[in-house]
């Protein structure tokens, strides 16, 4: 009974070798593969653990680098929304001034569509240089901002680009170099010494001295009209016309764009004149006024 306990190993190193038998005892073999299965359960267990470490250093060591790239972002985004708060500052602070001088209440609702916007007081207060918790609130409030200020200068630009065009089509300025002769209103006939109603402004300046548009505007008519001798008619915009009598000479066709100071014409003694001067006209609507309101404007 006792040799069932025993077991026995034959072992041939070669075919020519005499034969070695082992007798161990059953406990022993028991013993060694059990400590075999464990060491090997062991090494297993061990190469998943430190397969998993592995994994998870590396997933940390990725988030490490995801986050000092946050970081350097982060910071990039606080400086750049400090600089464009501060220019947005700037900018409400121009628009506020174009605002008084053009006399336009952006911030009446009756006046139009001009936005306010800027930054809030309370922002400006609590400085741009600290941490903010809320980034993307920044953001959508500069973002808010920046488009209120595009609207209002919009409403700027269209109204300082109609003053302008009110500027360049209004003849505010004289057209000839001399001296008022005869200025608008009732006076005596220079011909016949009868009463008269003079509808322009009489300019003396010597003959062939150069006329020069009052304004921006389009050549409707060029050539003789009784008593006005050879004339220049300009049509301008808002119903505004002017008319330059008695040249001698012009320099413009008919259907002709003009610009302020171009020279359309020459002094001269056509027409009904008694020397050499240029007539000057202005017509509103087609009623003549005083060019000197104009002028003097």
């Amino acid at each position: 009974m006792a040799k069932r306990h025993l077991y026995t190993f034959i072992v041939a190193p070669n075919c020519s070798a005499r034969l070695r038998k082992f007798t161990v005892r059953r406990s022993v073999v028991i013993a060694g593969v059990s400590s075999l299965a464990a060491a090997f359960l062991f090494t297993v267990a061990a190469g998943i653990h430190y397969t998993g470490m592995f994994f998870q250093w590396s997933d940390y060591d990725s988030l490490l680098k995801a986050n000092k790239q946050l970081v350097l972002e982060n910071a990039s985004y606080r400086l750049s929304a400090e600089r464009l708060s501060e220019k947005l500052s700037s900018l409400e602070t121009v628009s506020k001034k174009l605002s008084l001088l053009s006399g336009f209440d952006f911030d009446n609702p009756q006046s139009g569509s001009g936005g306010t916007g800027g930054i809030r007081e309370s922002r400006a207060r609590e400085g741009w240089g600290r941490p903010s918790r809320a980034p993307l609130k920044d953001l959508r409030e500069l973002t808010e901002s920046a488009g209120q200020l595009e609207l209002r200068f919009k409403d700027l630009e269209g109204f300082y680009l109609d003053q302008a065009l009110v500027h360049a089509s209004t003849p505010n300025m004289m057209p000839v170099k001399g001296y008022p002769s005869a200025g608008f209103g009732g006076r005596a006939d220079p011909m016949d010494g009868g009463r008269d109603y003079h509808v322009g402004l009489d300019i003396s300046a010597p003959y062939g001295n150069k006329v020069v548009a009052a304004a921006d505007g389009l050549v409707v008519y060029a050539g003789p009209r009784a008593g006005y001798g050879n004339v220049v008619i300009l049509n301008h915009r808002f119903g505004t016309q002017t008319r330059y009598g008695h040249l001698s000479a012009f320099n413009v066709l008919a259907g002709q764009k003009i610009k302020r100071g171009d020279v359309i014409g020459f002094v001269g003694n056509t027409g009904r004149s008694t020397g050499p001067h240029l007539h000057y006209e202005v017509r509103l609507n087609g009623a003549p006024v005083n060019p000197l309101r104009f002028i003097r404007r």
